[in-house]
């Protein structure tokens, strides 16, 4: 199986806030799409910044590299990009979201052509994983967030995150938290996130003020997540304190590991250098005893894990998929395009143009042939939750196939989980 193409490209969705029906904050994603020689499409993605530099950096110098490479040689992969991507060996920043949706893509390729799904290739340890919501951001009064959260209750979530670091002060945060304890009981669990927002001394402040609320753990406390002052606040409260979301590599939660800085590890897969980098941050939660969590930056989080890197969620791996990744692909991208206001963005040597991407991302069919083969490999499984994988899959919207590929679940919860999708 070789590496034959590589393409990249940027979409844009508006979003609408539930309850309040305001505009949500507009979202861009880069999607990486790389084919074999064989005809499988694996699909990876990064998201957010300067994402139109990420594209090009995976377009012009990239792909030139993979070209005829086996995406099953990861570390052969990840070395030759090295070279590329920085010439001392760290990577950062557009560097990093490039390997990162590209790593990714690498993932799922690989478990699209040997038929399981990226937790299976992790180990298998688990084939489930417990979900939680972010929602609590600044635009909702706290009676309508309470709301939110008791629509959110009965269908069925039981575990939030709250933004804090409100413009108006801690007390705010502080009543935005006690409103939603209060209202939804304390049955629910219930994070904080400050995206790396607060001064060492705000940050205790409030975890002191927020003590008796039951916090799950505080996310991205301090500006810029110095290690040394996140083992002084950590040292002073008993919230647990997590981090790694935006520069999650290994090196990274090294520094927080010698530091003692950290009770939750959180690097993020999008920006991380991809799933081979978590991976090594995996191991050593596993070393240290921490558990673990992908943190997002999609539009599903997956709950922490507890110190087993072969945990259930992904956000590509599909298990003996019925349709080729392209099929799948262009759907999402059409329904994207039709349901969320979803843009392609198209970028060019000469400067780059926005179009409308209906008519286009409509327009790719999917290989006969390789549906042809995948039939006749599922059909000879004669497997019964396999069946109702493609049953789910097939029937499925974007955001539950996303979803579904998150938890990479084979049990008959699965038609719960549908019930429990996030409101859109």
């Amino acid at each position: 199986m070789k590496i034959k193409d590589v393409r990249v490209s940027v979409h844009r969705f508006e979003t609408v806030l539930p309850i309040i029906n305001r505009p949500g904050p507009a979202e861009t994603r880069v999607i990486c799409e790389i084919e074999t020689d064989n005809g499988y499409v694996g699909v990876g993605m990064t998201a957010r910044f300067l994402c139109h530099a990420v594209a090009e950096a995976v377009r012009h110098y990239i792909a030139p590299a993979l070209k005829d490479m086996d995406p099953r040689d990861l570390e052969a992969i990840h070395a030759r990009l090295s070279a590329i991507l920085s010439e001392r060996g760290v990577t950062n920043g557009v560097n990093r979201m490039a390997l990162s949706c590209v790593d990714l893509a690498l993932w799922d390729l690989i478990g699209l052509s040997g038929h399981r799904t990226v937790a299976e290739l992790l180990g298998g340890f688990r084939d489930r994983a417990d979900v939680y919501v972010t929602f609590g951001y600044f635009t909702y009064e706290a009676d309508a967030l309470v709301e939110f959260g008791r629509a959110l209750v009965a269908q069925g979530h039981s575990r939030f995150k709250m933004l804090v670091g409100s413009k108006e002060g801690l007390r705010v945060d502080v009543a935005r938290v006690r409103a939603m304890r209060d209202g939804l009981g304390d049955d629910v669990a219930i994070a904080i996130d400050a995206n790396e927002s607060l001064s060492g001394h705000q940050a205790t402040q409030l975890c002191g003020l927020l003590e008796d609320q039951d916090i799950a753990w505080f996310e991205d406390p301090l500006l810029n997540n110095d290690p040394r002052d996140l083992a002084a606040m950590r040292s002073r409260t008993s919230i647990p304190v997590a981090a790694g979301q935006m520069d999650g590599d290994g090196r990274r939660f090294r520094e927080f590991i010698e530091h003692d800085a950290l009770d939750i590890f959180m690097p993020n897969s999008m920006y991380n250098g991809g799933m081979t980098e978590t991976m090594r941050v995996a191991h050593l939660s596993q070393i240290y005893n921490r558990p673990l969590s992908d943190a997002g930056g999609g539009e599903f989080t997956v709950f922490t894990t507890w110190p087993a890197f072969a945990t259930a969620r992904w956000r590509n791996g599909m298990s003996a998929p019925s349709r080729s990744s392209g099929s799948f692909l262009s759907t999402l991208r059409r329904r994207m395009a039709d349901s969320f206001g979803s843009h392609q963005l198209q970028g060019s040597a000469s400067g780059s143009t926005e179009t409308r991407s209906r008519k286009r991302l409509s327009e790719r069919k999917p290989d006969k042939r390789l549906h042809t083969r995948q039939r006749t490999r599922t059909a000879t499984q004669g497997d019964k939750e396999c069946s109702l994988r493609r049953q789910v899959r097939d029937r499925a919207t974007p955001a539950e196939r996303y979803l579904w590929a998150c938890c990479a679940s084979g049990s008959s919860s699965v038609s719960a989980r549908r019930r429990r999708l996030l409101m859109s």
